[in-house]
């Protein structure tokens, strides 16, 4: 059934996180712990606080968007080498992450194949992405060789929103029934459109602390920043619309099994 994925970034947030996550979360009468994503920029930050956190599962991603578009994050050392070394420790972990995502080259398909054949050569069973943009072939190709395909984070390209929704559903369309994974996909009509496995968002924080943008108030904006508070009631948002799409694509989803 359609996870959400909620990540987990950006710098001096460790309190936030412990106050949002630290019990499960209520979204009309039903008690529920969020599903985590981290990357490889930002897991050594986080992942000692973990321990304190509900959730209920977590996973890897390289964080090659924020390398891409963040000086801050550049500064990380993310490497085709230092990545593979990292998700094999991640891996072994006591409590590893359920998934594990491709190190992607934003806007080279080649490069980024040539990345996820040696992270799969070096015994990561890792998941592959296609970007926007790429030869339709290689999305094919990914899907018949892999259980779950991830679609790249169409917002980094900035693509009107009927030109992703339109890529999207051709992109199911040719690979269904197969897992998919959504790169920031989670805003409501994208979402509930297709049966997506999981999605993700590094933004469900972003927009609140940095623009005052609730998208628990209808994407309002209002004139507080609430940083180093208490965000389980915008957590709460993302928890209903995973619980909406579950409802709307259980039985859709069992294709794919």
């Amino acid at each position: 059934m359609t996870t959400v994925y909620l990540g987990i970034s950006g710098s001096s947030k460790r309190d936030q996180y412990r106050r949002t996550f630290a019990e499960p979360i209520d979204i009309g009468g039903e008690l529920v712990s969020p599903a985590l994503m981290t990357t490889f920029v930002y897991a050594e930050m986080y992942l000692p606080i973990f321990p304190e956190l509900s959730y209920r599962e977590w996973v890897l991603d390289s964080g090659a968007f924020s390398v891409a578009n963040s000086q801050a994050a550049a500064r990380a050392g993310l490497s085709l080498e230092t990545y593979i070394e990292f998700a094999k420790r991640m891996r072994d972990r006591e409590e590893p992450p359920s998934e594990i995502y491709t190190l992607d080259v934003i806007g080279d398909w080649k490069a980024s194949a040539y990345n996820f054949k040696q992270i799969t050569k070096a015994g990561i069973d890792a998941i592959p992405a296609f970007h926007f943009g790429s030869p339709e072939d290689v999305l094919v190709g990914m899907a018949k060789d892999h259980e779950k395909v991830a679609l790249g984070d169409l917002t980094g390209f900035k693509v009107a929103r009927n030109i992703m929704r339109d890529w999207i559903s051709a992109c199911f369309s040719k690979i269904w029934p197969k897992r998919v994974h959504g790169f920031g996909i989670t805003s409501e009509d994208l979402v509930l459109s297709v049966p997506w496995h999981t999605v993700d968002s590094f933004s469900w924080n972003v927009g609140p602390v940095v623009y005052g943008r609730f998208q628990n108030f209808g994407a309002k904006t209002l004139p507080i920043r609430p940083y180093g508070l208490d965000l389980s009631m915008v957590a709460a948002h993302y928890l209903r619309l995973e619980r909406r799409a579950k409802q709307r694509w259980s039985e859709t989803l069992k294709e794919c099994d």
